[in-house]
């Protein structure tokens, strides 16, 4: 269950471990995983473009 079994504590879970938790297994399939985020009403920071900004924010996450 993800648990360190001397303190108890529950130990971190990526997101797709916690989907097959919760679901019958084999029945879950991902959709979109190459969704990107578009900037559609240019809302930009003259310090750092957005796009410069969308990808350190996906290599982060």
């Amino acid at each position: 269950m993800n648990l360190c079994e001397q303190c108890r504590y529950h130990l971190k879970m990526s997101s797709s471990d916690r989907i097959e938790l919760s679901i019958d297994s084999g029945t879950w399939e991902p959709m979109d995983e190459d969704m990107v985020s578009l900037d559609p009403i240019e809302f930009h920071l003259e310090e750092e473009p957005y796009k410069n900004r969308i990808d350190s924010y996906q290599r982060k996450t």
